[in-house]
């Protein structure tokens, strides 16, 4: 009896203890902590074992790189940044708005860049750090892969396709010194219009100094996609760039008194085109019911197979998305969640088919997220394809790549059959909105 009380007793003392505790909340799997509940941590979409994301540096710190403008509106040191292919990734930048910058030794250095450090060094003993303005601090390997991959992925996708490529911050302020000082003397072709090409800063004499009409590009730009330095050194840029130079040229400009700068206004993003979209218009055979949503719906492979006679195409070159054969191609200005660090390219670097589930991706990441998503396919070759279940496939189709004559007309015979069409698009060369140069024919 005293063993039953006993017993009863304990069972009583769980109840209760069961009663005041309760299971601490964990995300559900596969959930992330957003960064709305860690506004200092930058999120790296990783494996278990990875941290949520960098502990060095705050979201505020690249806020410059996830901007939607074309433009950046900071300059990144080209001599010391963005060195890739080694343990240690450095980038050092500071803002157009020289207001915003802060006190600082100008005998030191020209321009006060803030530097953005991170260390994954899985050498023998290994040295795994990251740092910002001076201050490191060591870390796991697991962080410090998730700090350097932050500082990746801003020189991959922003820096290097978006930093003037002809002169720096850094260039332009030690020019301002040595025109106060004399020691470069300008020519009035600095900062105006004269040039009719070229705007930038000019120097008299251009080495010649018994000439005192002449005159040399020193740091210059034009509208034309290319920039100029040192007298005779000219490169070719892209939009963002372009526009990138002009903004630098502007502060310099600003600085020495130009009566007249160009605005480098920064142009409104123009509304992006779908990366792949059905025909509005479409009906087969003039049939209004039977549209693009009509090819979706009921044996989906069968009617995007068909071939429409009023157009001569198969349906599924006027309906790629509703067919799943959309270009395999990536959307080159596509951000995930609006993050400048998202795109296509961070998709297949790692953990592809998890980021690829995200929310636009794959849809917009055809080429990178084909098959390997709940997304439908894009428009390429059956590899497991055999006609009529013989060793051939879409290579025979068109005699494995030659372009004679014989082989051409092979190709033109063969895909006109429902089945090597619908197996072989690219062989067939049917993909939407893909461009083809060799052996052009209209099967």
């Amino acid at each position: 009896m005293k063993y039953i009380l006993s017993i009863a007793a304990i069972f009583v003392a769980l109840a209760t203890a069961q009663d005041s505790w309760e299971m601490p909340s964990t995300p559900e799997s596969g959930e992330r902590t957003s960064v709305e509940n860690e506004p200092d941590r930058v999120w790296v979409e990783s494996d278990p074992s990875i941290p949520a994301g960098c502990s060095c540096f705050s979201a505020s710190d690249i806020m410059w790189a996830n901007q939607k403008s074309l433009f950046l509106n900071v300059d990144v040191d080209r001599e010391t940044s963005c060195k890739m292919g080694n343990p240690e990734l450095i980038i050092d930048w500071a803002s157009l708005d020289r207001s915003q910058w802060p006190a600082y030794d100008k005998d030191q250095t020209p321009v006060p860049y803030q530097r953005l450090y991170a260390v994954h060094d899985t050498s023998k003993g290994g040295n795994y750090q990251c740092g910002r303005d001076g201050k490191t601090k060591k870390i796991g390997a697991s962080e410090a892969l998730a700090c350097k991959e932050i500082l990746t992925d801003v020189c991959t996708n922003r820096v290097d396709n978006g930093v003037c490529p002809c002169y720096s911050l850094a260039d332009l302020v030690q020019t301002e010194d040595k025109i106060d000082t004399g020691d470069f003397v300008a020519h009035e072709n600095t900062c105006s219009n004269k040039t009719g090409s070229y705007y930038g800063i000019y120097q008299k004499g251009g080495g010649m100094m018994n000439c005192e009409t002449c005159s040399v590009f020193w740091f210059t730009h034009n509208d034309a996609g290319s920039c100029g330095y040192e007298g005779d050194i000219m490169q070719r840029t892209n939009n963002a760039q372009q526009g990138h130079c002009r903004m630098l040229m502007a502060t310099t400009c600003k600085k020495l008194g130009a009566p007249s700068i160009p605005s480098p206004e920064p142009e409104p993003e123009p509304e992006p085109e779908p990366l792949c979209s059905d025909s509005a218009t479409f009906t087969f055979n003039r049939n209004r019911r039977k549209t693009c949503e009509w090819a979706s719906r009921g044996n989906s492979n069968k009617r995007c197979a068909k071939n429409d006679p009023v157009t001569g195409m198969r349906v599924f070159q006027l309906c790629p998305k509703s067919c799943g054969k959309c270009a395999c191609r990536d959307d080159p200005i596509f951000f995930a969640r609006n993050n400048k660090i998202m795109n296509c390219a961070w998709a297949g670097a790692r953990y592809t088919r998890g980021r690829c589930n995200i929310e636009g991706m794959a849809d917009s990441c055809l080429q990178t997220c084909s098959g390997r998503s709940s997304s439908k396919k894009c428009c390429s070759d059956n590899e497991y394809f055999k006609y009529k279940n013989r060793e051939r496939g879409c290579g025979w189709v068109n005699n494995y790549g030659r372009n004679d004559t014989d082989s051409i007309m092979q190709q033109n015979r063969m895909c006109k059959i429902r089945s090597i069409v619908t197996n072989c698009p690219d062989t067939c060369k049917k993909c939407p909105n893909t461009m083809y140069t060799m052996g052009d024919f209209n099967a």
